[in-house]
């Protein structure tokens, strides 16, 4: 699921450092979002 997304985000395609920096972003998003899951 979080894979697809990314892709969809365009994240695969961008170069290393702003890759890493969006994908920190996503992350930051996806573990307050899904905080709850165990």
């Amino acid at each position: 699921m979080i894979n697809s997304e990314l892709e969809q985000l365009g994240v695969d395609f961008e170069p290393g450092q702003r890759r890493f920096e969006r994908l920190q972003k996503i992350m930051d998003v996806y573990e307050i979002d899904y905080s709850w899951l165990p």
